[in-house]
């Protein structure tokens, strides 16, 4: 008998551990690339991580299953604490706003006051470059505190620097996960970034970039079998490719209404 999964309705953000783990169907290849990647960060500089793809392609499933695995997992729970961004970092303005972020995502899952109260206190701070230099040191002394280094996840880093930061910030960015072991960006964007891509431009060469492809018909079959516990009785598969265009989420919206109807249906 095949357990049934729920449809996923919601940011996979607001799923519990073991619903993540259990919805984690495709992308397994990506998902054990990047957590190679985090057990090989053992140096005095890290490797960073941005995943590229489209909206709907899985990228913040994929990041917090990674999450939840760093989390959960005896080795590298360890040696790492995940800190993960909402999807939108509206309030990130700066370089300082950055790391200010950070302090606010700390204080809410280690449920702190006195962490809150720091965030109220340096949000205060009107000097960008006195607000980089006093919030990055907090964080950097919470991973001392916990004698770990911190997994930072961020969506949409490509919003953030083609719309809000600018490249002085950028630059600031880059010096602290150049030099930094005790930091490893784990990030995803919509699209390929100027950052990235151009020579001259702070990013450049400072992540390892995961392209997610549309899903196969194979892969979509998993999303339509952990949704509604049962494999497709006809060819419906490849139709389902097609009009989805590979997007899991499609695919998984297309399986929770559909699982009962025939396809013409």
């Amino acid at each position: 008998m095949l357990n049934v999964m729920k449809p996923i309705k919601y940011n996979p953000s607001f799923l519990t551990d073991l619903e993540l783990i259990s919805s984690f169907v495709v992308r397994k290849a990506e998902f054990d690339s990047i957590i190679e990647t985090i057990s090989e960060n053992t140096g005095q500089s890290n490797s960073h991580v941005l995943v590229i793809a489209p909206r709907g392609f899985g990228k913040t499933m994929l990041i917090q299953r990674v999450a939840t695995e760093v989390r959960t997992s005896n080795e590298l729970s360890e040696k790492w604490y995940p800190i993960v961004y909402g999807e939108e970092s509206y309030n990130v303005t700066s370089a300082g706003e950055f790391w200010l972020e950070t302090i606010f995502h700390i204080g809410e899952q280690i449920n702190d006051d006195n962490w809150r109260k720091a965030y109220s206190e340096l949000k205060k701070e009107p000097d960008n470059k006195v607000l980089h230099d006093r919030a990055l040191g907090r964080v950097l002394d919470f991973a001392d505190q916990i004698d770990r280094r911190l997994l930072i996840s961020v969506e949409n880093l490509n919003m953030l620097f083609n719309e809000i930061l600018t490249d002085e910030d950028g630059w600031a960015l880059r010096h602290t996960l150049a030099n930094e072991p005790r930091i490893m960006l784990l990030a995803s964007a919509t699209d390929r970034m100027n950052q990235i891509d151009n020579i001259g431009k702070a990013l450049f060469e400072q992540f390892r970039t995961i392209k997610l492809d549309p899903l196969n018909e194979q892969e979509c079959e998993k999303v339509w079998i952990s949704i509604t516990g049962n494999k497709p009785k006809d060819r419906r598969m490849r139709a389902i490719e097609i009009l989805t265009g590979g997007n899991p989420r499609l695919v998984a919206i297309v399986s929770a209404f559909g699982a009962n109807l025939s396809f013409r249906e």
